[in-house]
């Protein structure tokens, strides 16, 4: 899975990519100072340093995520890479960025007397970070998996963003994002990236209950 994205995409991903990591060090200069869990000493290292120390940084987050990772996200961004020309580990760095910053985004909920027809309308914005070279290529992409206990979906995100941030699925499952509040010290950065897990959900849930239980 991924061969034929990387293929289509191949213009549009060479162009984000291109811009992608001057981006991203400077909006990580200006958010790592904020994640606590991580040692002063880094911390101001990132804030002061650039490209190298960022794409460090996701090296890192690679590392304490990869034993909770399955298999076919790795696949993907292999068969990504082999289509656009692109490495494997420029894929697995980008889509880390959201699970190393734990990115916001708005979101809504309307039902019942809320809307003309009672029914849910869901929304999430993509507006975490609308400056991000990501957002010159907002795309919808429709997933029919052959993998066994999947239904088909569609991630809705931008071109090179393979974990969902909002997406629905055929099982009429929705997803969406925001950030979560509270106190800091009762999170933690072993375990699956979120935004994987997200897409999972929509993957591999057929009722409610599936994707609470895929969540736990």
């Amino acid at each position: 899975m991924g061969l034929a994205y990387g293929t289509l995409m191949k213009d549009e991903l060479k162009v984000m990519v291109k811009d992608f990591f001057g981006w991203a060090a400077g909006y990580i200069a200006n958010n790592v100072t904020q994640i606590s869990m991580l040692p002063k000493w880094l911390r101001m290292d990132v804030a002061h340093t650039g490209v190298g120390l960022a794409k460090r940084l996701l090296d890192i987050n690679y590392l304490i995520t990869k034993k909770y990772t399955p298999k076919r996200w790795e696949d993907e961004f292999k068969g990504v890479a082999k289509g656009s020309g692109i490495s494997q580990k420029t894929w697995r760095r980008i889509n880390l960025i959201p699970e190393l910053l734990k990115a916001s985004c708005s979101i809504g909920g309307w039902w019942g007397p809320a809307t003309e027809s009672g029914q849910l309308i869901q929304l999430r914005a993509l507006d975490w970070e609308e400056h991000a070279p990501i957002s010159k290529f907002p795309t919808i992409t429709v997933y029919h998996p052959s993998e066994a206990g999947s239904v088909p979906f569609a991630n809705i995100a931008w071109a090179g963003f393979f974990g969902s941030l909002t997406g629905y699925s055929s099982a009429k499952i929705g997803v969406s994002e925001r950030l979560r509040g509270g106190d800091a010290s009762t999170m933690t950065r072993f375990g699956k990236p979120w935004t994987y897990a997200l897409r999972d959900v929509l993957q591999f849930s057929k009722t409610i209950d599936d994707a609470l239980n895929n969540l736990k």
